[in-house]
């Protein structure tokens, strides 16, 4: 197991609360390849080397990993939409 730390934020991005919770060692491992597949395909939009659409499913995902390992709970409301503007 490992104890990890884990904040919860209001939504100025400002943390109002902080907790510990144990994890499997496969949890760990798997939120933080999500996440780190995530940072890649962000870049790799922001270069134009992939879509926004790609976000969605490295997004659901990382989000899979976090709601099976009990960090968030599971909500069913929609994923954002990212919305690219033209240049004009």
């Amino acid at each position: 197991m490992v104890n990890v730390t884990l904040n919860t934020f209001d939504a100025d991005g400002n943390v109002v609360d902080t907790d510990n919770m144990d994890l499997k060692e496969s949890q760990v491992s798997d939120i933080v390849d999500h996440a780190a597949q995530l940072a890649i395909v962000m870049r790799d939009i922001a270069a134009k080397r992939n879509k926004i659409e790609d976000f969605d499913q490295v997004f659901s995902e990382l989000e899979d990993a976090l709601v099976s390992a009990g960090v968030i709970e599971q909500d069913l409301g929609p994923l954002p939409v990212f919305v690219v503007s033209s240049p004009e």
